[in-house]
């Protein structure tokens, strides 16, 4: 085949069948289940391109065709990769000579237009110079070389098969970024493994001999460049031209480079799945100008030697903007973006490119120039544009979208905004760090590039139960599908990473994704929002600004609210309108100091959060946040000296004290009435005026966090709210049963790029807490039902830790003498008579467990006893996982020296004394750090979010409460209502008083991913 290539007697059907019979690699195309004796069967397998696999073999083929046609240039090679053959495998001739069509534009002409003007007007010599300088011209060595550049065309795009792409063994890696046991998704990375360390699985290229086998295996694996990527401007320069720079410093064979770019010519020119209509892709896609472009910037390549990877690519932006606009390169920090995405699309008229992106909004305009600009290449950056920090991002496929895109404005403007969407899900999946700064993160979004945009922002009925996220599949790559609803809950269970994205064109749309992810009956869709609302809620989509109202208490202690905060943030600057939070601090002005000291990097200046010259709100992208103060005079004193003692030196001088400088709030009093989406409770303020409440005509629903008694509402005077909140609007009690089962995902706390160091050590405090430390209260403070909540609840996680460790169920453990002893003397110190009982009743249960009647003479006994056997199970479950997981883990313990000399091992951590008290805990910085090697997959409540994942769902143009996510929600039951109010008061208003009921966390999660 390879000597009689050239042969004008060796037709093209001769060459197609000698290559169905030299290339087994080519029946790899084909389901196992294909009954067709040859090639060509049909089969639904899709490939990462987003092509079905049949479509990737007629690619595959058309390269094959394309080599064919390249080595002939000089018999019927030109007329076939122009116009392609007939139904007899003859060259088809030209129908007509080049001449008025030559003065028209590119898009402008028809078909047979454009491979009119190609076949006479290109100019040939630039293919003939390849074929020579990579050996394949018909010198005495060029059939070995044929033969190889025929095998690499036959096998190259086989890994594009998701079921071939192989798994990392342990032997072989880490290889190319990849870890063992990871599978290898990018396609051109898998086949360079296989070529190295499986060769015989391809028998094409286990018959070349060892100096083409070398050959092959230099263009795949070891310079690892897609020419592509950068002649479009796909990639970054660390990641695209790293190992190339490498190569061409250690010398490598310049005609073994060339013949990597004749595959690469050969490959695009098949790549329309059109093999008999010739080099569609090249003769009938691409201007003659673009496509000598690509030619000329082989030799530009050889720059890299004296250039930096960055300063090469800026160089080629540069010249190729010149070239297409013919105007001066933008001078401000658009230029590396703008640039890229002109060469990506790949328009006519340039100039469509720039000013979609001027339509752009600032952020998303922003969003595309920092991901855009960042190099992959640590210590390098562009000079119009440095961006330090990684890893930088490759969006594999990107030029595509651009140019599916490209034939109006708006359909470039949307698919830029697709980018913005996926840039932002990936970031939060791989946040910027120094330490990434030398890395490139591939994400695979073929599945996008394939879709319609009026698919993907309009999401037909038939795709409500399906779900656009990107995974990452491991540090080093992502990818974007289309998610089943049901396969996200796996992956929520599994803790896999990613990211929801949000291509809701309208609310609708939106409402409809949300809706996909809810589990169970939904009783929400049968309790509406507050009869106001309603008259009023078919006006808000025309709405240029939405209004959420939150009551908030940030404090030393923890940092839910905090997180909280951060949260919201983030998903309002999703949502297409601009929103206004008012967000309100409860008790003291110490919360905005202490709110200033944590967020100092966001308030700073080049801050992500813009303070306003009063120091009363800032701004957040789409979202104004106005600061207000409702002060509690009765609870101030207490709250300062709280917060001051947990409080990192320094943080609180003169706490409570206003200074210059200070952010504040201004009067709660003074918050503008009107229509809001919703008011969220979640901080104690007993001493508020009621008639705050009268300003607001109308409101979707109050969301309120906890229940009557709880922390956020005291019931010295929650019952006169709650009346005032029931004359407003519906009202929700997002109850513990529900926000206890919703915990930080451990790589959300690890990754989150929006958290401090501060908040994240809060949290891992937290998990020491719940997990070692047992309240120890006085016995005036201590009652049975406070202390048997708290151990109740702490024991849920820790079953959940210890079975994420040990893979099995804590119960099923031995329990150890030690452990037994510290409970039962724990049991005794918390069960004495001299305690209140509290809320013991109500507490055994809601856990289950059956008492006599409280007039039998022994039901005090009963509940005693009940109570005792209720905690020593619960704290045993804590302490057996702090012994296990902590205490006996092998990083505790430290070699010291004792006086005389000794070596002896001393654990870094653990109980003081277990036996009088399971709340002092030594050795607690230590206890953290062994505490994030663990696997655990979830950490502790993130109570707060939940609030503020109700508080975006208001927003969703539905009338259900809970945004229509299929939560379950009833009536709430007497002690959360009827027992607080009159039945006068009860039938002042028809606005509902409901409850979230027990119930798993899932949609939960798929309304507020955590990924």
């Amino acid at each position: 085949m390879a000597r009689r290539i050239r042969d004008p007697r060796y037709d093209l059907n001769q060459f197609f069948q000698d290559c169905l019979k030299s290339f087994p690699e080519l029946e790899l195309f084909f389901d196992d289940q294909a009954t067709s004796s040859s090639p060509g069967w049909t089969t639904k397998t899709t490939a990462s391109s987003g092509h079905a696999a049949e479509a990737e073999y007629q690619r595959t083929v058309g390269a094959l065709f394309a080599v064919y046609w390249l080595l002939r240039l000089d018999s019927d090679g030109k007329e076939s990769f122009c116009y392609g053959v007939d139904d007899n495998w003859n060259p088809v001739k030209p129908k007509s000579q080049a001449s008025e069509e030559n003065a028209k534009a590119f898009s402008q002409m028809t078909g047979d237009q454009k491979r009119s003007v190609f076949f006479n007007s290109f100019d040939w010599q630039p293919f003939s110079e390849l074929v020579a300088r990579a050996g394949c011209s018909g010198a005495d060595d060029s059939f070995e070389r044929t033969v190889a550049l025929l095998c690499l065309t036959a096998f190259h795009d086989i890994m594009k098969l998701a079921k071939f792409r192989p798994i990392v063994q342990m032997d072989h890696a880490p290889y190319c970024g990849y870890d063992a046991g990871v599978r290898i998704h990018d396609h051109d990375v898998a086949l360079s493994y296989v070529l190295e360390h499986f060769p015989d699985l391809l028998p094409s290229f286990a018959g070349l001999d060892t100096l083409q086998q070398r050959a092959v295996l230099f263009t795949q694996g070891q310079m690892q460049f897609n020419h592509g990527w950068f002649v479009q401007g796909e990639a970054p320069p660390g990641g695209m031209l790293c190992k190339f720079k490498t190569v061409l410093q250690s010398g490598a064979e310049e005609r073994d480079i060339d013949l990597y770019f004749l595959h690469w010519v050969t490959d695009l020119s098949g790549a329309e799945a059109a093999p008999l209509a010739g080099a569609e892709k090249l003769v009938m896609k691409f201007p003659q100008s673009v496509l000598a472009s690509f030619l000329w910037s082989m030799s530009f390549l050889r720059k890299l030697k004296s250039l930096s990877e960055t300063e090469l690519v800026e160089q080629y932006l540069e010249a190729r903007w010149n070239v297409l606009l013919g105007s001066p390169v933008p001078s401000d920090r658009s230029a590396i973006a703008l640039m890229r995405m002109v060469l990506m699309a790949q328009c006519d008229d340039s100039t469509k490119v720039v000013e979609a992106f001027r339509e752009l909004d600032e952020t998303d305009q922003k969003c595309l120039i920092t991901e855009l600009s960042r190099t992959g290449c640590s210590g390098q950056r562009y000079r119009s544009c440095p961006v330090t920090h990684g890893p930088a991002f490759l969006l594999y496929y990107s030029p595509a979208l651009l140019q599916r895109n490209k034939n109006t404005v708006e359909g470039l403007r949307l698919s830029m905004l697709l980018m913005c969407i996926v840039f932002r899900a990936a970031r939060a999946l791989w946040p910027a760090s120094e330490s990434t700064a030398d890395n490139t993160v591939t994400i695979q979004i073929a599945s996008l590039k394939s879709t319609d945009l009026k698919e993907l922002f309009m999401q037909p009925e038939a795709e409500y139960r399906s779900i656009w996220i990107l995974q990452a599949l491991h540090k080093l790559e992502g990818e974007v599908n289309l998610c089943r609803s049901r396969d996200l809950q796996t992956m929520i269970h599994e803790s896999a990473r990613f990211r929801i994205l949000d291509l809701a064109d309208s609310p609708k749309t939106a409402e409809a994704v949300l809706a996909s992810a809810g589990t169970g009956t939904n009783r929400a869709s049968q309790v509406n929002a507050s009869d106001d609302f309603k008259r009023t809620v078919s006006g808000l989509p025309g709405s240029q600004q939405q209004r959420i109202v939150a009551f908030m208490g940030m404090s030393t202690w923890c940092c839910d609210h905090e997180a909280a905060l951060v949260w919201l943030l983030a998903a309002l600057n999703r949502r297409s309108h601009p929103t206004k939070l008012h967000l309100v601090q409860t008790v003291s002005h110490v919360r905005y100091q202490w709110m200033q000291y944590i967020f100092a990097d966001k308030f700073s200046a080049g801050g992500d959060w813009e303070l306003a010259p009063d120091l009363k709100s800032f701004r957040c992208g789409k979202v104004v946040v106005e600061l207000y103060l409702a002060p509690c005079p009765s609870m101030e004193a207490t709250l300062i000296q709280e917060m001051v003692k947990l409080a990192p030196k320094g943080s609180l001088e003169n706490a409570g004290t206003w200074k210059e400088g200070d952010i504040t709030g201004e009067d709660y009093l003074k918050l503008p009435g009107g229509t809001i989406n919703s008011l969220l409770w979640s901080a104690p303020c007993p001493d508020i005026d009621l008639s705050f409440f009268d300003r607001f005509t109308c409101c979707k629903c109050i969301y309120v966090m906890g229940t009557p008694g709880g922390v956020n509402c005291p019931m010295r005077t929650w019952s006169i709210i709650l009346e005032r909140m029931h004359n407003m609007s519906t009202v929700l009690y997002i109850t513990p049963q529900l926000t206890r089962n919703v915990r930080f995902p451990k790589a959300y706390v690890m990754s989150n790029p929006d958290w401090n160091a501060h908040m994240k050590k809060a949290i891992w405090d937290s998990v020491l807490t719940s997990m070692a430390r047992r309240p120890e209260f006085p016995a005036a403070t201590g009652p049975w039902g406070l202390t048997l909540r708290l151990n109740v609840a702490n024991a849920i996680f820790c079953r959940n830790w210890y079975e994420d460790v040990m893979e099995t169920d804590v119960k099923k453990a031995k329990i150890a003498p030690h452990v037994e002893m510290a409970v039962r003397a724990y049991v005794q110190r918390n069960s004495s008579d001299d305690r209140p009982m509290g809320s013991i009743v109500d507490e055994l249960k809601s856990i289950g467990v059956q008492l006599p009647d409280e007039s039998d003479p022994s039901f005090k006994t009963a509940v005693k006893e009940s109570y005792q056997k209720a905690l020593f199970e619960n704290v045993l479950i804590c302490i057996m996982t702090t012994d296990a997981l902590l205490v006996q883990n092998s990083q505790n313990l430290s070699v010291t020296v004792d006086e005389e000399g000794y070596e002896k091992l001393k654990p870094r951590f653990g109980y003081t004394n277990q036996l009088t008290s399971l709340a002092d805990f030594f050795g607690a910085e230590h206890a953290l750090n062994v505490l994030k090697t663990l696997p655990l997959k979830r950490l502790t409540p993130a109570y707060d979010v939940v609030g503020m994942i109700f508080a975006d769902l208001s927003l969703e143009q539905t009338l259900e409460v809970d945004g229509g996510i299929g939560l379950l929600v009833d009536e709430a039951a007497p002690p959360y209502y009827s027992n607080l109010l009159t039945q006068e008061q009860q039938s002042s208003s028809t606005n509902p008083v409901l409850m979230t009921q027990p119930q798993d966390a899932h949609c939960i999660y798929a309304a507020g991913p955590f990924g």
